[in-house]
């Protein structure tokens, strides 16, 4: 495995590269690795006192970053980091570019066809402490249902459900210290979808480019629970 170079930022003790395997209900297999290339920490204020909560990880494919790092390096606007994020990978998109030697890249497989990762984004929650299976319900709920009114009805729907897979997940006994909460985004151009796992155990995926988005935004947006990852985010594809 070849890690995808990353700007100097504190891991938080996050693995660099870790492996993730579609999910077992997506039609397709194999295991995919991908890099942290941005860590930070949610913190919650109790009692006039910041408290760590959990650390995020955002880990990525070699394809997506360079997909990324295309449109960072063209003249389209680069201000909104989280669109990169919550852009699958597209077939229409020209050939990847790699920003260190200036070389555009395909990946090619025995038949010829450019090789695409089915799995090219994961969100890593390594959580700090122990949190009620309803304040995670709660938080997650806010998160995404807050705005409605800007949002499709067929959102609300896939909302909901990811909401109830993701309190099937943490069940009764809620999060342990050193759990973790990891969301997969895999699929290509309108074929996405979002799947969700305490530590091993699959909770189950929604099909939703909408929700892809709005999920995302939660962890890069310019409101993310953890602003340092929007930072380092943003050096990185040198975005303002």
């Amino acid at each position: 495995v070849v890690q995808i170079a990353s700007a100097n930022f504190d891991a938080l003790g996050l693995q660099s590269v870790r492996t993730f395997s579609s999910p077992p209900d997506s039609g397709k297999s194999g295991e995919h690795p991908l890099s942290l290339i941005a860590a930070g920490m949610r913190r919650k204020k109790v009692v006039f006192v910041n408290v760590d909560v959990y650390k995020v990880g955002i880990y990525i494919s070699e394809d997506l970053d360079r997909q990324i790092n295309t449109i960072a390096l063209s003249n389209l606007p680069t201000k909104d980091t989280c669109f990169h994020f919550a852009s699958p990978l597209s077939d229409s998109t020209p050939e990847s570019f790699d920003p260190e030697s200036g070389i555009s890249i395909e990946e090619q497989t025995d038949d010829g066809k450019e090789a695409k990762n089915d799995v090219t984004l994961s969100i890593v929650l390594q959580f700090v402490r122990d949190v009620d299976s309803e304040k995670v319900v709660t938080a997650m709920q806010e998160a995404l249902l807050s705005e409605l009114a800007s949002k499709s009805s067929s959102y609300e729907k896939a909302a909901k459900l990811f909401i109830d897979l993701l309190r099937k997940v943490t069940g009764d006994e809620g999060i342990k210290k050193s759990d973790e909460l990891i969301f997969i985004f895999h699929g290509q151009e309108d074929n996405v979808a979002v799947s969700v796992l305490k530590n091993a155990k699959y909770g189950g995926r929604v099909d939703s480019s909408e929700l892809r988005r709005s999920l995302i935004e939660v962890y890069v947006g310019d409101s993310a629970v953890a602003p340092e990852v929007v930072n380092i985010l943003k050096t990185r594809y040198n975005t303002k």
